[in-house]
């Protein structure tokens, strides 16, 4: 199975190398009860491996541990092959570069490179990941119901396009660099939600005063917590525009599915156009026909309105920006809108104030319990939010602006981070980039 590689690389089984004893394949440690209460030691499953090709420690869970002599114990370099998954996600790969002391789910196929002055495990992690991107496992799946497998049999079967340890060495280096510097931005975006939710908490218990001056500034305690005392406490039908549907929700049941979606016209609203910032997204836009718009009258949004979800994502709020193209929009069966009355709220604050961390527990407490959880019209409308004068509601906005224009810098760095290393793997696994004249560093 080969991909028309230079003529100076060479074509080798994975299980040649194996054979050759420079490359072991084992299948992962079996472990039926498992925690996530710590207890044991780390198992690393199919969602620790991310469809980027890196490890993904965010949810861990824990099994017994193996023997102390047991070949199931990780090592640093070794290479996670997704064995078992959906048709789409089996043969995601990535490479282990911590010292983490753990074991792998029988999910996973774990490469071990036994020799490196032959072949690279950087490299060869970044490899199987570029098959997995270029639909090659997808060839080699047996398919069972509600999951495929490629059993390390077929794995042993596959052909490696192996260029020199000098060049794979060179693309290690280039990958890696870009994979770190887009991870090094996701850490400044996800320091930057901590600052703006504590920044947040600050300015909706104090105002927009400095932090020494907090101290000084009257407080009352309220339905909503800590607020200054010159600021009102209002439910959104206080503060909702006079409009008809100042306070709706997306329509009900079949009256908006698939087969309403056109080409073009009136776009829709859903969760995935809300990122997990609040910004709105335009990616993903399917639309409505005009005429199926007016019929969701209801239903329709307009910018400056803010979102609020109120099924999957509870309380996800989004703002539609004033500079869309797009003179109104449907919302979804998921979402809900309010028209704020601008010498009231401004549609700004109201949107900040609404992604509090406070706000949001609020919303979450006041869901419904029965069924599914949601949040509807009616929690919406008696939900309550503190209320500035409007000098004070222009400054937060001004402040907390600034924290949001510095994450969707950041957002598309690292958007843009993603591309170049997608670009990169792709351009130097097929050999249409070369890196023959790079020093070759172990």
């Amino acid at each position: 199975m080969t991909m028309c590689p230079p003529s100076d690389w060479d074509v080798i089984e994975l299980g040649t190398l194996v054979e050759k004893g420079l490359l072991s394949l084992r299948a992962g440690y079996a472990q039926g009860s498992h925690n996530q209460a710590g207890e044991g030691v780390p198992h690393l499953r199919p969602f620790n491996v991310s469809e980027h090709g890196v490890i993904d420690l965010t949810a861990i869970k824990f099994v017994t541990p193996p023997d102390v002599d047991s070949p199931h114990w990780l090592q640093k370099g070794d290479v996670l092959f997704n064995n078992t998954n959906s048709e789409d996600l089996t043969g995601k790969t990535a490479f282990l570069e911590s010292d983490l002391r753990c074991t792998a789910s029988n999910h996973m196929t774990i490469l071990r490179v036994v020799d490196v002055s032959v072949l690279d495990p950087y490299w060869l992690a970044a490899y199987l990941h570029h098959l997995w991107r270029s639909g090659v496992f997808k060839l080699m799946l047996r398919r069972y119901v509600g999951q495929a497998t490629v059993s390390l049999t077929r794995l042993s079967a596959l052909d490696l396009t192996l260029p020199s340890l000098s060049e794979q060495r060179a693309m290690a280096r280039v990958l890696s660099a870009v994979q770190r510097a887009k991870e090094q931005t996701e850490q400044v975006i996800a320091a930057a939600g901590h600052f703006k939710r504590s920044l947040a908490n600050h300015l909706f218990s104090f105002g927009a005063v400095r932090l020494r001056e907090a101290p000084s500034v009257e407080v009352r305690e309220s339905e909503v917590g800590t607020v200054p005392t010159h600021w009102s406490v209002l439910r959104m039908t206080d503060i909702q525009a006079s409009t008809k549907y100042a306070i709706s929700a997306g329509p009900f049941g079949s009256r908006l599915g698939r087969r309403d979606y056109v080409q073009s016209g009136v776009p829709v609203i859903r969760g995935v156009n809300l990122a997990p910032s609040g910004t709105f997204s335009s990616e993903g836009l399917v639309f409505v026909s005009e005429n199926k718009a007016d019929d969701l009258v209801s239903s329709n949004a307009f910018p400056g309105d803010v979102i609020v979800t109120q099924r999957g994502t509870l309380g996800q709020v989004g703002l539609v920006p004033k500079e869309s193209p797009y003179a109104r929009f449907v919302l979804s069966q998921s979402q809900m809108k309010v028209t704020p009355a601008r010498d009231r709220a401004l549609p700004e604050y109201l949107y900040h104030a609404l992604q509090t961390p406070n706000a949001l527990k609020r919303l979450l407490e006041s869901a419904t319990k029965t069924g599914v959880p949601h949040i509807n019209l009616g929690i919406l409308r008696n939900f309550r939010v503190p209320i500035p004068p409007h000098r004070e509601q222009d400054s937060i906005v001004t402040i907390l602006h600034a924290v949001d224009k510095k994450v969707r810098s950041e957002e598309q760095r690292r958007d843009a981070l993603d591309q170049l290393f997608k670009s990169l793997l792709h351009e130097l696994m097929s050999g249409r980039i070369r890196l023959t004249d790079w020093p070759d560093v172990a």
